[in-house]
């Protein structure tokens, strides 16, 4: 009984300690539509608009803002994980019966922030009505570990 009783905590520990390696990475990842009026700071009124504050923005399309944003808040401060981590979203929308997959750079910076934004944007999202399906999101580093993941409720 009390080896039983051993096998089984063992187990869960091991599990809970798996999934704690990745909740500590990503504390939350919200999805919402955003313009490039958005992204607007006072200072970008004099930096000829290319000022976007203490935040960290990656886009599908470089020079298009207008899009559907993944704002990933992480547990640490992302240039703690790795020098660049390559950040994976894979998402279901009703423009295809296939999932789609981004994939991102979040650069290491000197810039302090929690959370990230990683935006498919222009002809990538083409109606701000739409909201993702379904969708996953995965951090990796240059060497294809997976660092953490996380996934709406809908993507199995």
């Amino acid at each position: 009984m009390v080896k039983t009783s051993h096998l089984v905590a063992s187990l869960i520990l091991g599990f809970l300690s798996t999934t704690t390696v990745f909740s500590q990475s990503i504390r939350s990842i919200t999805t919402k539509y955003q313009s490039a009026d958005d992204f607007k700071t006072i200072s970008s009124y004099f930096a000829n608009g290319s000022d976007t504050g203490q935040r960290i923005i990656n886009r599908s399309q470089e020079n298009a803002w207008n899009g559907m944003y993944f704002i990933i808040e992480f547990t640490d401060r992302p240039e703690t994980f790795s020098k660049k981590l390559s950040v994976l979203v894979d998402v279901l929308t009703p423009f295809s019966p296939k999932p789609k997959q981004y994939v991102f750079t979040l650069p290491s910076s000197d810039v302090f922030t929690w959370e990230s934004y990683f935006g498919i944007t222009g002809s990538d999202w083409p109606n701000p009505e739409v909201n993702p399906l379904a969708w996953k999101v995965s951090i990796k580093d240059f060497e294809g570990s997976l660092i953490a993941e996380k996934q709406s409720f809908l993507w199995e």
